[in-house]
């Protein structure tokens, strides 16, 4: 009986939010209107976000903002599971400091743009060194800029 309580109890908070590197699932929070520059989400260290709308997923993730765009880049590259809802629809919810924002992940390929979100995540979550941040940085480590629906 208490096996069964428990696997309930972790299904119903799993089912909800990430926790963790658990993935959840619908986030909860409050519709907001794209902000000008990001500034907010400069000093935030970790962002929720929410694929497969349809069948929410959800995860925490790192995210840097650079010339006013807000990036979040998958260490796994194209491995990774969110990586490949975002393929099949680039669609997404991002969730910070409670509220929600409908954006759409858009792959970055272009080397300038790679090196300047490189060097914010090097800053920002002091990770030199880090072989994923060495090399063809867009290779390694797919990165993606949320921009409007």
């Amino acid at each position: 009986m208490l096996r069964m309580f428990c696997l309930v109890l972790l299904t119903a908070v799993l089912g909800c939010e990430p926790i963790g590197p658990l993935p959840g699932g619908a986030l909860d929070g409050q519709l907001a209107e794209i902000p000008d520059g990001w500034d907010e989400a400069r000093e935030i260290m970790l962002f929720q976000m929410e694929t497969r709308l349809g069948d929410p997923y959800s995860i925490n993730l790192w995210g840097v903002v650079v010339e006013g765009g807000l990036y979040v880049a998958s260490g796994d590259g194209g491995e990774a599971r969110w990586v490949g809802h975002l393929a099949d629809d680039p669609a997404m919810r991002l969730r910070m400091r409670g509220k929600l924002y409908d954006l759409r992940a858009v792959r970055v390929d272009e080397a300038r743009e790679l090196d300047l979100v490189r060097r914010r995540y090097i800053e920002k979550y002091d990770i030199e060194d880090d072989p994923a941040m060495d090399g063809e940085f867009g290779e390694e480590a797919w990165v993606f800029r949320l921009d409007p629906r």
